[in-house]
């Protein structure tokens, strides 16, 4: 049963491989959700309101608010 795990990932990262060299704009990683505009939108609202308000009103997560206000500080610095 191992065997064939094994086999089996490494057709899958052969298949990955694959598939950035036919694509040049592939990508591994997941889609982002937010665009850069929304984010920079309700980072603003963050200035004159709480997490829970903004959250409310653009639909993005508290913790992604957070995360996203984090990373822009660390780019700032």
């Amino acid at each position: 049963m191992r065997a064939v795990e094994l086999l089996s990932s490494l057709l899958n990262k052969r298949e990955k491989v694959g598939h950035a060299k036919l694509k040049p704009d592939f990508k591994e990683e997941r889609p982002k959700k937010y665009t850069k505009k929304q984010i920079d939108h309700a980072l603003n609202l963050l200035k004159d309101n709480f997490y829970k308000q903004v959250s409310e009103m653009t639909g993005i997560s508290e913790s992604t608010l957070l995360r996203a206000k984090k990373e822009r500080e660390k780019r700032e610095i």
